[in-house]
């Protein structure tokens, strides 16, 4: 690593992960390769002088502790994640779409309100960046057909949730003044599992959000 290279973290879930759609029929717990990912796909488009950190976890929460899958929970990982990965130049939150079980009755505004406590906890951590917070909010990638796939007495009116949480989102990053990045307008979830994004998904995400980071790192 020279001077010159920008840390991006990304703290994320299973898309972040790459978890691979067709998993949920096939029982396996397969993920795409690195290169793949959009994470990779980010690092790539972004060429030299940049490393992106993915910080990916399968069933990740913004603020939720899971009955059912421990060790989720965002808001006690986020602190621990940054400083491991310091200091940080960047850093991406895309956290949200598994507070949308039916486990943790969330609502939309509940969601986003968990996102920002994440914000916020990062934010308290001014040392850990080179500069001041950098921090980048993304409201989560849209579903595909989750009510008809195999998630769907999992996530029952995640798709409602899901049409409201950009504008939420929008709302806490304003409140806690970081930028802000709507994914759901860019690419959705494949239709296999309705829940994770496909090969085409990520190097979309990956491709559209570049410019975004570039900016954000002049």
């Amino acid at each position: 690593m020279t001077n010159r290279d920008k840390r991006i973290l990304i703290f994320g879930d299973s898309n972040t992960w790459g978890y691979c759609p067709e998993n949920a029929t096939t029982l396996r717990s397969d993920r795409y390769e690195d290169s793949v990912r959009w994470p990779g796909v980010l690092e790539n488009a972004l060429g030299e002088g940049y490393i992106v950190l993915p910080d990916g976890l399968n069933g990740r929460t913004t603020v939720w502790e899971d009955p059912l899958e421990e060790y989720r929970c965002g808001k006690n990982q986020i602190i621990p994640s940054i400083s491991v990965h310091a200091p940080l130049d960047l850093l991406i939150i895309m956290v949200g779409t598994n507070d949308m079980k039916s486990r943790f009755n969330a609502s939309a505004e509940e969601i986003a309100r968990g996102a920002g406590v994440l914000v916020t906890r990062a934010l308290s951590l001014p040392e850990k960046f080179v500069n001041t917070p950098n921090i980048l909010l993304v409201s989560p990638p849209g579903l595909g057909d989750i009510d008809s796939g195999p998630f769907r007495n999992t996530f029952v009116d995640a798709q409602q949730k899901m049409k409201l949480l950009p504008r939420y989102y929008r709302y806490w990053a304003k409140l806690c003044d970081v930028n802000f990045f709507d994914a759901t307008a860019i690419v959705k979830a494949d239709s296999e599992d309705g829940l994770h994004l496909n090969r085409s998904g990520h190097r979309k995400l990956g491709q559209e959000i570049a410019p975004v980071v570039k900016k954000l790192l002049l």
